[in-house]
């Protein structure tokens, strides 16, 4: 890998980091647990999270691509 900044490496981390989060989250939203168990106020919460994970993940990524 090339010498990078540390910030540079966090930023990479953290896209990292979030990708595995949204992956996690995303399959929980496709079980049964979520759709049948959980108060409807919940899942619109952890949707709206869900959502605002990907937008950040986005970010973080426009960020990386100016590296």
């Amino acid at each position: 890998m090339i010498d990078m900044e540390p910030f540079k490496l966090r930023v990479l981390k953290e896209a990292e980091d979030l990708e595995d989060r949204c992956g996690a989250l995303n399959a929980f939203l496709t079980t049964k647990y979520f759709s049948q168990e959980l108060p409807a106020q919940e899942q619109e919460l952890l949707i709206a999270q869900h959502h605002a994970m990907r937008v950040y993940l986005h970010i973080l990524n426009q960020r990386i691509a100016l590296f």
